[in-house]
């Protein structure tokens, strides 16, 4: 997804929860989610009444070790 998607603008059904899935780009593997819920499950069933900030954090792996 380009960040020319955000922000999310859309019609959603009042009362129902909605699923958010993070899905890495090949290279990259999902870490945690971040903001108003926290989890490292890569799949989530939010109500947006609730969740207005969400933010999917990824990492490619790479561990930077200081000698």
């Amino acid at each position: 997804m380009s960040e020319d998607t955000y922000p999310w603008k859309g019609v959603y059904f009042n009362n129902l929860p909605v699923r958010v899935i993070a899905v890495p780009n090949s290279g990259y593997e999902f870490v945690r989610w971040e903001g108003d819920l926290a989890s490292v499950e890569d799949t989530l069933i939010v109500d947006l009444k609730l969740v207005k900030n969400l933010t999917a954090i990824f990492s490619d792996g790479f561990v930077f070790e200081l000698l």
